[in-house]
């Protein structure tokens, strides 16, 4: 079985926030758990990963990343949807 795969434009199935970010930002999805979250810089390295996220949101403190643009990529039962993270 296939997955569906949205497009790049912000996904109303991944929200982010605050965006832009510090380091520390909230991923929220309101009709179904997270699933898989993975984030990737912007020359498509993961630099951070989690599978079997059992609930609607997540907490993140990635203050060790550096400022820039990210890529977050959830993948569960509705689709992969993706969402881009600006970390000052």
């Amino acid at each position: 079985m296939y997955k569906q795969l949205h497009p790049l434009s912000p996904s109303p199935e991944l929200l982010l926030f605050p965006n832009p970010s510090t380091g520390t930002f909230t991923a929220f999805s309101p009709s179904q758990s997270l699933g898989k979250i993975t984030i990737y810089d912007l020359t498509g390295n993961i630099v951070y990963e989690i599978s079997n996220v059992p609930n609607q949101s997540y907490e993140f403190n990635l203050d060790a990343l550096s400022k820039g643009v990210y890529q977050v990529k959830a993948e569960n039962e509705l689709g992969i949807f993706v969402s881009r993270l600006v970390i000052q």
